[in-house]
């Protein structure tokens, strides 16, 4: 047999458009004819968040999930902007990376080698390096944001969850759109997506992406526009399927972006060491800077995939296999934000990690679902270079690799032991093995340390259980469940000193309701116990990397997510997410605090490092209270159809520090769009705007002994795009 299609809905529940099946059960049915009503007017998806097709409303984990389409219309373009439709999700910037955090977890550390601990999926493979989040999106049938530690089949660092992005697999009708868009900044981007078959059981499609901006900084010294992005991305798959039972898909991509606008910082408060140079420039407005030397950010990266999923009767073996290899240059960091000449730490950095996967999972039907299977995960990831570049002068050369060896069994099941009463376990036992090597230097070339194959093995089980209650529209659900992530090396800094595994322990209740035909609400309210949390800091004296544990962190919160189409033309999704996120004990936090006089006042020259008792702060990228409402609304004459859509975000302060000193104020974004598809035609035109309420963002706010450096997000933007599908 043929794999079929199935509905699935785009967003928080918005549109139902066909989407390809993977694996079996695809076509799991409603559990009751009001479940199945309320499904048939809203709409319905189906995930994949139990490495199998099902309904978004039957899983008992949280899940936001957006479809491709509904991306472009929000004005989400990439990863980071997800944080304005998916509740307890925060990303920002770290050199070309962003980092994802969900409901307070996630890493700051960027150094190579390492792995944030919100995983980022592309197609069922895991992507280690964080470059990986700085491609824009194309060719996407959905994204589904999991939210909780998804430890037992996602497996590698998926302590706070995930991000799965799922792209579009071939189609053996030929189709495809082509899409274009000019803005301000001078910001043009292009996108194509085409696809088509070659045989009866042989299809493939393309994705292409290109975009060029001038920037939207402002340097203040040089007066020209800087920080402009670059890059392009080509994705083919191939899709073969030469029995009824086998279904294969090869894919290969290949992109490379230049995008330093993260490193182009200015004072935050006006902070900075740059202050005791004479003549310095010291830009302090938002999207004003200026740097010693223009910052060149930017990856190469390539990724290959293998997926098979063959049908043995009652049975089907499936297995994932990736690779994916990444170049890096992160060249004239800045560390003081100024024109002055004080410190600068230019680097390079390269990966490689091969990734394999084999599932076996029942398709019977029956009560009792099952999955079982391996994981192994084999890489190594190298700082080329890191330079201390001192007034001028080289002072330290430094190199560092880190090989990781993993291998994880893992299993699950879902009985249905009574009618309408679903009870889920499973578990999974991972063992790690990191390998460090590194070396530095002085300036000179003499030689001041050297590390040679030290060993960190971690060894652990994950494990999640729940039960479920299906009332028909309505699931109930309360889970527990263990994230794990291993302890890890610093490869930018020459050192034995590893830290420690971190833990988490989660428990969750929530519901699922359809009420009303027109209506679908889901809440979930959680708790967190995390402990041996692995943080980065910067050394006062050479500012590089530092690397510790803090020691214990508990996260409470709540989340709400709301569709509403009372008509066929309006459709309303919303949510709201309170987090309360807190360091339990954390006695010997590495923090940075402002130089002060005499008198106590700050001197605005830079920053001292001490060790401070943090216990009892709010964890760092966690706001309080976030609110989004999207809205989409079409109206149909005869000349055509007029859409319009907007999308309001809101977020409370949060902070970028242990000692909550430096802080993202609260802030509103406004993105929206008006568009028109003539009647009888396959054209639609747009006039877009994105941050329109030009909300000052701050990608990131780093704090050293030179200062206090933050980068900005886009200021308001807007311009005209065009759509033709064919």
């Amino acid at each position: 047999m043929r794999f079929g299609k199935a509905p699935f809905l785009c967003g928080i529940g918005l549109l139902a458009v066909p989407a390809s099946a993977w694996g079996q059960d695809a076509g799991v049915r409603p559990s009751s004819e009001a479940q199945a009503a309320a499904a048939n007017a809203i709409g319905d998806i189906i995930v994949t968040a139990n490495r199998r097709e099902e309904r978004l409303q039957t899983v008992p984990t949280a899940i936001t999930a957006v479809r491709g389409s509904t991306l472009q219309q929000s004005g989400i373009n990439n990863l980071r902007d997800l944080t304005q439709i998916a509740p307890g999700l925060t990303l920002t910037r770290a050199s070309n990376a962003y980092q994802p955090f969900i409901r307070g977890v996630g890493t700051r550390n960027s150094s190579v080698g390492d792995e944030p601990n919100v995983s980022v999926y592309v197609d069922g493979v895991y992507q280690p390096e964080m470059a990986a989040t700085a491609v824009d999106l194309v060719g996407i049938e959905r994204i589904e944001v999991l939210r909780g530690p998804q430890g037992t089949l996602f497996g590698r660092n998926a302590t706070g969850g995930l991000i799965n992005v799922i792209t579009a697999d071939p189609s053996y009708e030929t189709q495809g759109t082509i899409f274009a868009s000019y803005g301000r900044f001078n910001e043009a981007t292009g996108k194509l997506y085409v696809t088509t078959g070659l045989a009866d059981n042989v299809a493939v499609n393309l994705s292409a992406f290109g975009t060029r901006t001038d920037g939207y900084l402002r340097d203040v010294v040089r007066n020209k526009r800087v920080g402009g992005r670059d890059g392009f991305l080509f994705r083919g798959k191939l899709l073969l399927e030469p029995t009824e039972d086998a279904r294969i898909i090869l894919a290969l991509s290949y992109s490379d972006v230049t995008d330093p606008s993260n490193e182009y910082r200015n004072a935050y408060t006006g902070n900075t060491s740059g202050r005791t140079v004479a003549g310095a420039v010291i830009p302090t407005a938002p999207w004003r800077v200026t740097m010693t030397a223009e910052p060149d950010i930017g990856s190469k990266q390539f990724n290959a995939s293998l997926r098979t999923s063959f049908d043995l009767g009652g049975t089907v073996l499936e297995t994932t296999s990736g690779y994916q290899s990444t170049r890096s240059r992160n060249s004239q960091t800045d560390d003081d934000f100024t024109s002055a000449d004080i410190l600068r730490i230019p680097s390079r950095n390269h990966s490689d990690y091969f990734s394999q996967e084999v599932r076996l999972l029942s398709s019977d039907g029956g009560p009792f679902k099952w999955i079982v299977g391996g994981y192994a995960f084999i890489g190594k990831g190298k700082f080329d270079q890191i330079l201390l570049v001192s007034r001028g002068a080289v002072t330290q050369r430094s190199e560092g690799s880190q090989k990781t060896r993993s291998f994880s069994g893992f299993g699950e099941g879902t009985l249905e032991f009574s009618p309408g009463w679903f009870l889920l376990a499973g578990a999974r036992y991972t063992t790690d093995l990191r390998i460090f090597n590194g070396r530095s230097f002085t300036g000179a070339g003499a030689l001041i340390s050297s590390v040679s194959d030290a060993r960190k093995r971690s060894n652990a089980p994950t494990y999640r259980a729940s039960l479920r209650r299906d009332f028909g529209a309505t699931n109930v659900y309360a889970s527990y469940s263990r994230g794990f992530k291993s302890g890890t090396y610093n490869s930018g800094a020459v050192s034995r000193n590893v830290v420690r595994p971190e833990k988490l322990d989660a428990y969750e209740i929530g519901i699922k309701s359809n009420p009303l035909s027109t209506l679908q609400t889901n809440l979930s309210v959680f708790h967190y116990d995390y402990r041996d949390i692995q943080l980065t800091g910067r050394d006062p004296v050479s500012s590089l990397t530092v690397l510790t544990n803090a020691a214990r962190a508990r996260i409470n919160g709540a989340e709400l997510e709301v569709t509403f189409a009372p008509t066929s033309a309006l459709r309303l999704s919303g949510n709201v997410a309170y987090l309360d996120a807190r360091y339990k004990s954390f006695p010997a936090a590495q923090v940075f605090n402002p130089i002060r006089d005499a008198a106590g006042n700050p001197t605005l020259t830079g920053n001292v490092g001490s060790i401070q008792d943090v216990s009892g702060n709010r964890m760092f990228r966690a706001p309080e209270w976030t609110f989004s409402l999207n809205a989409d609304y079409t109206v149909e004459t005869g000349a055509g159809d007029f859409g319009i859509n907007g999308n309001f975000f809101r977020s409370s302060r949060f902070y970028f520090d242990t000692n909550n000193r430096t802080y993202q104020p609260a802030y509103n974004r406004l993105n929206g769009e008006l568009s028109f598809t003539p009647a009888d035609s396959n054209i639609r035109l747009a006039l877009f705007g994105r941050n329109l309420t030009n909300a000052v963002v701050y990608g990131w706010i780093t704090q050293t002994a030179n200062g206090d450096g933050a980068s900005y997000l886009e200021p308001r933007t807007y311009g005209v795009s065009a759509l033709y599908k064919f």
